[in-house]
């Protein structure tokens, strides 16, 4: 809404760390039960195939909040830190 208001384009990439859902979003041939009918409808409603990519688990600093870690493994994980580039190092 805010793009289109300043009518600015901005380009929105979403990430998973899920093969199989990457493969349900581009998957037009198969029909769904209605749970993941309902989702993978909504996504293709609002964005489209090319804007998904795939980021492995390994890269993925945000899959460690999301697996019930413990605060202090948090705390020590790059993840607190935000994404590195493979050039850059966090002080």
């Amino acid at each position: 809404m805010i793009a289109s208001e300043l009518d600015i384009y901005v380009q929105h990439i979403f990430w998973t760390h899920s093969m199989s859902t990457l493969c349900y979003i581009a998957n037009e041939a198969s029909r769904f039960r209605t749970f993941v009918a309902n989702r993978v409808s909504l996504i293709r409603e609002y964005t489209t195939i090319s804007q998904w990519r795939y980021v492995p688990s390994k890269s993925n600093h945000a899959d460690l909040a999301s697996k019930g870690s413990t605060v202090d493994n948090l705390e020590q994980d790059q993840w607190m830190k935000g994404p590195v580039n493979a050039n850059q190092t966090h002080q």
